[in-house]
């Protein structure tokens, strides 16, 4: 590591989160930005910088629901360590960071399914009321655009770029059957189940 950016980084953890650092070292968690697992005389933390700009706005959007989570009483989730002045997150170095309570383990894509259902299931059973989560609205706007699209092809092939052109040509068969598809899929998914959600595995 380098040693004047080591030093940066302790000094503004100790200075934004009161956190006197023995030590600081990688750790193989997560798939975004840098994890740190950081050590000090009482605690062990995880500190977590993601510097990817399309991914800051989703990593900070979810410290919100991370919160509401672990104090909801989900505790296999490592709960947030806030800053001195009570936030969930800062910036630093044009990067977001985090710090999180330490859990032992490392990432896994082979965790086994019926376990990751077990830990998931109570999450999903937490009212949601007031928590301002995005809504999927199961549209299906982007198979008419291809209509669109398809049809200037057809009938206005002068509107469109010969770039478009010859990949809606390329791949009219293909894109039929995933538009087909997808269609089936949207009218599915917005069936009015009571209590219906679809979600993926990070539920955080």
């Amino acid at each position: 590591m380098d040693k004047v950016y080591f030093d940066i980084l302790t000094y503004f953890i100790l200075k934004t989160y009161g956190l006197n650092l023995l030590s600081i070292a990688p750790a193989k968690r997560g798939f975004f930005g840098e994890t740190w697992s950081a050590v000090t005389q009482d605690s062990k933390f995880f500190v977590k910088i993601d510097y990817w700009d399309y991914h800051k706005a989703i990593y900070k959007k979810n410290f919100s629901i991370i919160d509401y989570i672990t104090r909801n009483g989900i505790d296999y989730i490592p709960k947030i360590i806030k800053t001195k002045s009570g936030d969930l997150f800062c910036d630093f170095n044009g990067g977001i960071m985090g710090i999180f309570e330490f859990v032992e383990g490392e990432d896994t894509e082979d965790y086994p399914i019926d376990k990751l259902f077990e830990k998931l299931a109570p999450i999903y059973n937490l009212p949601t009321d007031n928590l301002s989560l995005e809504k999927e609205t199961f549209d299906s706007d982007v198979v008419v655009k291809y209509k669109e699209l398809y049809s200037k092809l057809v009938l206005q092939a002068s509107k469109i770029s010969k770039q478009v052109a010859l990949l809606l040509a390329d791949k009219t068969k293909l894109l039929e059957h995933y538009a087909m598809r997808l269609q089936i899929f949207s009218d599915r998914c917005k069936t009015n189940f009571d209590g219906f959600h679809i979600t993926h595995g990070d539920a955080g």
